[in-house]
Formats: C-alpha cells, structure tokens, sequence
C-alpha cells in the first residue's frame, strides 16, 4: 500500500484488530481511487452507556488532487445495540468509496467540459458585454 495512512484512536484503547480492519479497508479505497493522496481515519467511542455498550464515531479524511473528502459517521441511539466499532467502520468506508467515486466522476465531466462550463445563454451574455 503506497498511501500514507494515519489511524487515531479517541476516548479508547488502541485495537490492533480494528486497526487491521482499517488498513484492509483504505486499500480498497486505494484501489477506486488511485489518485488518493492521503487518508486519516478517526475513531472514536463517543460514549459508554452501562448496559449498552459504547457509541462509536468515525470520521475519514481523504486528499484527491485538487479536493478534500470527508465522511463521517455518527452511531444514534438506535443502532446502538446492533453496531460494534468494526460495522461503524465499515459503514463508513462504505460511504467515503461513494463519495470518491462521485468526486472521480466529477473531475471526469470538469474534464470533459460539462459540469461548471457557461451554458450558450451565459457565453453570448458576456460576449455582448465585450468579454471575449
């Protein structure tokens, strides 16, 4: 894996396993986006509730050229009995994969001249007003 990675464990111990899991999941990302520059994965147990376990936050920065993408991750109330900190993760990655796919496909219009290009209404406008 050629991307830098940084994992950062708040409120928690550290866990080899999770951090594992974290390391199998942004090479996977690696492999949507192979422009990914970097990423930083936040994990975080928000707090503990006696009897019903911890509520997890997850947040991943990623740098593409030219963008930052983040997602993050809160676990409510209602999840909390079926979602450890292993399925917040991949919850997660499941959205930052989405949202780098979006992101390439932006930058593959942008390339392509659609997407924030002056429509012909725009373009004749500021031709009329001496811009081009």
């Amino acid at each position: 894996m050629q991307l830098p990675l940084e994992v950062h464990f708040n409120n928690m111990d550290h866990s080899d396993a999770l951090e594992e899991r974290t390391r199998e999941l942004a090479e996977k990302l690696e492999g949507v986006c192979p422009q990914l520059q970097s990423c930083r994965v936040f994990i975080e147990a928000a707090h503990y509730t006696k009897g019903a376990g911890n509520l997890y936050e997850v947040r991943i920065d990623m740098r593409v050229p030219g963008q930052e993408v983040v997602v993050h991750h809160t676990q409510d109330e209602a999840d909390k009995k079926s979602e450890d900190a292993h399925q917040a993760l991949s919850r997660t990655f499941k959205t930052a994969e989405k949202r780098l796919r979006a992101a390439i496909d932006k930058r593959k219009d942008l390339k392509k001249g659609r997407g924030d290009k002056p429509g012909k209404a725009q373009a004749d406008e500021v031709h009329d007003q001496g811009g081009l």
